[in-house]
């Protein structure tokens, strides 16, 4: 065993059996003060760990001795309760043979180049095992529901009138969010905005006013922001029996106004020069705070915020008790909706990412879908190894009963979700095959039905065959 133990991993030990300090105390034959003292030292020598332990006398304690016990020599040892630790153990023994392999007198020179490639690559492993933080980025087109099934997997929901679990982020029938959002977990509830240089909202308010002229413009998103943000809205009138929107923007040009004339209006009116907060916290005093984030978050994606600028990238954090539970240190992306092309560098960024988990998000109907096909033929033409490494999937979002009634090879049709997801299954990877891109696994998620806890496990094992 180790000389010296850190003592937090043995109370934590304790108190997850149950045991206060007077029973153990009582176990050890040492009063209850003298166990306190101990436990609140740093460390304790192997001696008094292995009778702590034994005290304990649980399954967990059992395995930290075990743990404690190896001979760690050639990589680091990670802590106790790292969830990949057993992987860690086989790897560290996979290296103590390597090294008395090729120190054997009889080892063969021959084999010295082949050796030191399978040592770079356990340690290679190891490197990447240590390290807990992952990121799950969400991708996919346009009102597909990513956004929503998102929350719903990581619990970032609230209640609406109603009671029923609403997202913190925005939602709707597409085309609502502004830019990628990031959720990390922090010691406080708060948001961190990215926005936009002065140089890039003029050159974004030039193309919101060329679009007057032409069929070019800006994204439905933006226009919507800059519009919030300069109070130039269209509004709905009601000329003879119909209703129809007038444009603000547009009788600032049938009145003569020049484009740049336009331009320049629009930037005094967007006032950026009060548009300078990146941060908001809310204090530790306050309730609500997932409440208080999904109305600031609006604010800010819907350029309704007073103190915000354009936003070019929205981080949000919050207590790491209120995202799903899970052993590795989670980064949750929502990208920017797809429309058109996907050869986007905030895309790129995340599947070129090792530490990130691609979800590829497609409606049932029409999985795999144009946008994650078309991302994987991506990814084969460029030679990028996600997909062999395992860090793409692909999570089929069904809605209503799209499910139910579908037809496998035979004339059955499927009664339950369960079964519609299993026929889908094999379409799907006829379909996959049919496209000449490689399999990848496939999850599916009803919003509003399955079980989020379980997706956003089968999300976590994505990381380590270990947990699953």
């Amino acid at each position: 065993m180790e000389s010296t133990l850190p003592m937090a991993v043995l109370r934590t030990l304790r108190e997850k059996s149950g045991l206060n300090q007077a029973a153990l105390a009582g176990r050890l034959g040492i009063s209850a003060s003298v166990l306190s003292r101990l436990e609140k030292a740093d460390i304790t020598d192997a001696a008094m760990a292995s009778r702590y332990l034994d005290a304990v006398g649980t399954e967990e304690s059992a395995a930290a001795r075990d743990f404690y016990s190896i001979n760690w020599m050639l990589s680091e040892r990670p802590p106790f309760h790292h969830p990949d630790r057993l992987i860690l153990s086989e790897i560290e023994g996979a290296l103590q043979e390597l090294e008395a392999f090729e120190n054997d007198p009889k080892f063969d020179p021959i084999l010295a180049r082949p050796v030191h490639a399978l040592r770079s690559r356990l340690m290679g492993s190891t490197h990447y095992l240590l390290r807990v933080d992952h990121g799950i980025a969400w991708i996919g087109s346009i009102g597909v529901g990513k956004t929503t099934g998102l929350a719903r997997a990581t619990n970032l929901v609230v209640s609406d009138a109603n009671g029923q679990p609403q997202s913190i982020f925005p939602v709707g029938r597409g085309r609502t969010t502004v830019c990628e959002v990031v959720v990390k977990a922090a010691p406080a509830f708060g948001i961190i905005v990215d926005s936009l240089s002065s140089d890039e909202v003029r050159a974004l308010v030039q193309d919101l006013v060329s679009g007057l002229t032409s069929e070019a413009g800006l994204s439905a998103e933006l226009d919507r922001v800059l519009r919030s943000m300069a109070d130039l809205r269209r509004r709905q009138v009601i000329e003879g029996s119909k209703r129809v929107f007038v444009d603000p923007l547009r009788e600032l040009l049938a009145a003569g106004n020049t484009a740049e004339d336009i331009v320049t209006q629009i930037m005094v009116r967007l006032n950026l020069s009060s548009r300078t907060q990146n941060q908001i916290i809310l204090s530790e005093r306050k309730e609500r705070g997932l409440e208080w984030l999904a109305e600031n978050v609006e604010k800010i994606n819907f350029g309704q915020h007073p103190d915000f600028s354009v936003p070019g990238r929205m981080t949000v954090l919050l207590p790491s008790k209120q995202l799903r539970a899970s052993p590795y240190d989670i980064r949750v992306i929502d990208t920017k909706g797809i429309e058109g092309t996907t050869q986007r560098a905030d895309l790129q960024s995340q599947l070129d990412d090792t530490r990130t988990l691609s979800v590829l998000c497609s409606r049932f109907e029409e999985a795999p879908g144009p946008v994650p096909l078309a991302i994987m033929r991506d990814l084969a033409t460029l030679g990028a190894d996600a997909v062999e490494r395992g860090r793409v999937c692909l999570l089929v979002l069904p809605r209503g009963d799209e499910a139910i009634g579908v037809r496998g090879d035979s004339d059955v049709t499927s009664e339950t979700r369960e079964e519609g997801y299993f026929f889908r299954e094999e379409q799907l990877q006829q379909a996959l095959a049919a496209h000449a891109v490689p399999n990848v696994p496939v999850l599916y998620f009803d919003a509003m039905r399955d079980n989020p806890q379980k997706l956003w496990s089968d999300l976590c094992c994505r990381y380590s065959a270990g947990l699953c």
